[in-house]
């Protein structure tokens, strides 16, 4: 694990999944399962 590298991924795909994480956790309250 020391050696992993995490793989290219395109800017503009990360920003997005950014975006739609950071919209889904503000429409939903945290919940403890």
């Amino acid at each position: 694990l020391n050696d992993y590298e995490a793989p290219p991924i395109d800017p503009a795909i990360d920003e997005a999944l950014l975006d739609f994480m950071s919209r889904r956790k503000a429409e939903y309250p945290d919940q403890n399962y």
